[in-house]
């Protein structure tokens, strides 16, 4: 495998001995093959005191998704670092969460429960995932929102965003218009891709128009504003020759 061969010292011949990353492999195939659990788990723990740090931070990428799962009931047995860590929690909740068309209950519970073990990003990035996926029920995000309210959020800005924008696009789809507060709260968190949408799909009260202004030169986000501004008007000028 390029940049993993060792060069035979005056030959352009590569070595036939295995290279670092490939014993690594083998070792997590065989522990991977392991049927017993306690055997499994002994055998990853003789194998993270026999790797260096840098091999570690690695883990993530040779683990197979089955490796991850057989992991995580373990994790906090074993010596990784937080950095690995967060990676397979990640991972894990992932990999459960595209196995799904909507949150259940059950899963919400062991996502929240493992927040309140541990404030990592990477568990409210899988939630925020689940939100933009709109697999996330209204009632569920009100859960998601009290949780946080208790348990503190590392990336308020971001949750405000999308669990706004996933109530507008549940709006679209029962075939209701954002009102202008809803309009404001979107443009205040700059989800300027849900209000292009729901302008596209006809979606915003005609009240609730007047909000989109023409940008000032060099202003943050100056193209996507006047395309808001010019779907307005479109929608505007549609508005009135229905009336008419």
């Amino acid at each position: 495998m390029r940049g993993y061969g060792v060069r035979a010292a005056g030959r352009g011949r590569k070595s036939r001995h295995p290279s670092g990353k490939q014993r690594t492999e083998k070792m997590i195939q065989k522990i991977e093959d392991e049927k017993d659990e306690q055997e499994f788990l002994l055998q990853i723990k003789n194998f993270l005191e026999s790797i260096s740090d840098e091999e570690q931070s690695r883990i993530p990428e040779a683990f197979s998704q089955n490796m991850i799962n057989r992991i995580y009931p373990v994790m906090n047995e074993l010596n990784f670092s937080e950095e690995v860590q967060e990676h397979l929690i990640w991972a894990y909740f992932k990999n459960k969460l595209d196995e799904k068309e909507s949150l259940d209950g059950h899963l919400l519970s062991e996502i929240l429960n493992k927040y309140k073990e541990k404030r990592l990003l990477a568990i409210e990035s899988v939630i925020i995932t689940a939100i933009k996926e709109d697999k996330v029920s209204i009632t569920q995000l009100g859960t998601i929102r009290e949780f946080f309210n208790n348990h503190g959020l590392l990336s308020e800005k971001v949750f405000s965003k999308e669990s706004l924008s996933l109530q507008a696009r549940l709006k679209s789809k029962n075939g209701q218009k954002l009102n202008r507060t809803e309009v404001e709260k979107l443009y205040a968190r700059e989800a300027y891709r849900t209000l292009q949408f729901m302008l596209q799909d006809e979606k915003v009260d005609p009240a609730a128009l007047e909000i989109f202004e023409r940008p000032e030169a060099g202003e943050k986000n100056r193209k996507l504003k006047a395309s808001l501004l010019e779907e307005a008007q479109k929608l505007l000028q549609k508005y009135r020759s229905d009336e008419s």
